[in-house]
């Protein structure tokens, strides 16, 4: 039972890493989206607006937005993605657990029960002998 408590345990892990992989993509995919935002907003004041650049920029910008949005709904959709394979590999992990420590105590409780059924034999032995 240890085997697939390990293993339900592995597992978890394995889903927990893809997920903070994913997580890290999408900070990664916002933290870009925040800083054009940033950059288009600094650029907007200058020289380049004035001698008629700004056309071509702002196609580069919405084209790198779109790109990043697409990206980033990808991302959003693979993360729904992990999430559910987290909480069901959570479920086995725990269930493998709690099935773990239950077949625990049932052996636990079993070696008391042979341990009292052989005192009492030994008791009425004894009794026996004695006479």
């Amino acid at each position: 039972m240890s085997d697939i408590v390990r293993l339900a345990g592995a597992l978890y892990e394995m889903e927990q890493a893809r997920m903070h992989e994913t997580l890290r993509e999408e900070a990664a995919l916002r933290e870009d989206l925040g800083q054009l935002d940033a950059h288009w907003h600094d650029t907007t004041a200058t020289a380049a607006r004035a001698i008629g650049a700004d056309v071509l920029w702002q196609g580069w910008v919405a084209r790198r937005r779109a790109e990043l949005n697409s990206r980033l709904a990808a991302v959003l959709a693979q993360k729904e993605k992990h999430i559910a394979a987290l909480r069901a590999a959570n479920g086995r992990k725990v269930a493998a657990e709690r099935l773990a420590e239950q077949m625990e105590r049932d052996a636990a409780r079993d070696i008391r029960r042979r341990r009292a059924e052989e005192q009492q034999r030994l008791a009425v032995i004894r009794s026996w002998s004695d006479r």
